[in-house]
């Protein structure tokens, strides 16, 4: 899913996630200036199949924040996010 734009008050929340080769989750990546993104919660979500927790020649980690193009990323909540590789 894509979206450019400032985003605030979203939840992903009791969902299963597959993360084959990349980062599963990837907040901030747009070069919207001033595209500000804050107050997200992350909750009780499954990632299956991580590669990227050990195959280090791949983009690493589950879950990153890129702020990018002047955006800033405030308030992250991260709860019972869970990796099955």
């Amino acid at each position: 899913m894509y979206h450019y734009g400032t985003t605030s008050h979203n939840t992903v929340q009791n969902s299963v996630l597959w993360g084959d080769d990349a980062h599963t989750i990837l907040i901030g990546l747009g070069s919207v200036p001033d595209a500000h993104i804050s107050d997200l919660t992350f909750q009780n979500i499954d990632v299956l199949n991580e590669q990227g927790v050990y195959i280090l020649d791949k983009f690493t980690g589950v879950l990153k924040l890129w702020a990018n193009g002047g955006e800033r990323l405030l308030l992250f909540l991260r709860k019972s996010v869970r990796l099955t590789i």
